[in-house]
């Protein structure tokens, strides 16, 4: 399939908005999810924010149970504004952009494509949330495929479809993103994500030598092990994490960054880290007192 002969923009235009679509004998389906997609007080006033045209086409068929879960989600977010414009198409009468979209070689949906008021596309979303597909495709390479579907509806049902919200909204900020907000968020990206570590180690015959060591709960601990690790000249790399979503919400808590060190520091850098763990609660049993 070649991507520039497909004009998504006319594609756009012949869709069909939500509450026109023809959702067949799943209708009532449809419309329980609606009422039952969950929507704060911080989505709403965001969602009312949104000042440009956010075309969104969403390609679905109304037998799909993904489609019946998600397409409600996200026509109830764009219901709070008309600048976030959900149009519709039917898959199999777009097999040509199913081609272009294709998930793991399959023609998975709900996709939503999101643009932004110029139509350039700025990004899409796949039939789950991230979290539920790498589930889904870990369980599939075990040869557990049903297992894993089982996991994935229990995670979206004890998250209350929260985490299709957080990623969609994710994809409006995207289509909306003027010149300031891309160089704040890409100066916060690049201070929140980037390794902290001695120089000494960061090279490719040093680092083939270091292991984990230690995960961080917070950012406060990454400063005090640091500062530590600093002042009794060991040589560490500390990776932060680049998504802490998924484990926030998933009670996953896997910190907010590993500690790496030589091997041969190991055992020396374990006592100082416990040494600023334990200084750390001796000092929060003080403030309560």
């Amino acid at each position: 399939m070649n991507d520039q002969k497909l004009d998504l923009k006319a594609i756009f235009e012949s869709g069909i908005p939500y509450d026109k679509w023809d959702k067949g004998e799943k209708k009532e389906v449809f419309d329980t999810n609606y009422v039952d997609a969950l929507l704060s007080r911080t989505d709403k006033e965001y969602l009312h924010g949104v000042e440009r045209h956010v075309p969104i086409l969403a390609v679905c068929e109304p037998w799909c149970g993904d489609v019946q879960r998600q397409l409600p989600i996200l026509a109830k977010m764009c219901a709070e504004n008309e600048n976030l414009d959900l149009r519709i198409i039917n898959r199999d009468e777009h097999l040509e952009v199913m081609e272009r979209y294709l998930t793991n070689g399959a023609m998975g949906i709900p996709v939503f494509i999101f643009f932004n008021h110029e139509f350039v596309e700025v990004g899409n979303w796949k039939a789950r949330p991230f979290v539920c597909r790498q589930i889904i495709s870990r369980a599939k390479a075990a040869g557990e495929l049903d297992e894993g579907k089982k996991a994935v509806t229990e995670i979206m049902d004890t998250t209350k479809d929260r985490l299709t919200v957080e990623e969609l909204k994710v994809l409006v900020d995207r289509s909306i993103s003027d010149p300031e907000a891309w160089r704040l968020y890409c100066e916060d990206a690049h201070e929140r994500l980037k390794p902290y570590a001695s120089e000494e180690i960061i090279n490719a015959k040093t680092y083939e030598d270091v292991v984990d060591l230690y995960h961080c709960d917070d950012n406060i601990q990454v400063l005090l092990i640091q500062d530590a690790l600093d002042q009794a000249g060991i040589h560490y790399f500390m990776q932060m994490f680049q998504d802490r979503v998924w484990d926030r919400v998933l009670a996953m808590d896997k910190g907010v960054a590993v500690v790496q060190v030589l091997e041969e520091d190991v055992e020396r850098a374990s006592k100082i880290i416990e040494e600023v763990l334990l200084g750390d609660e001796e000092e929060e049993d003080d403030a309560e007192e």
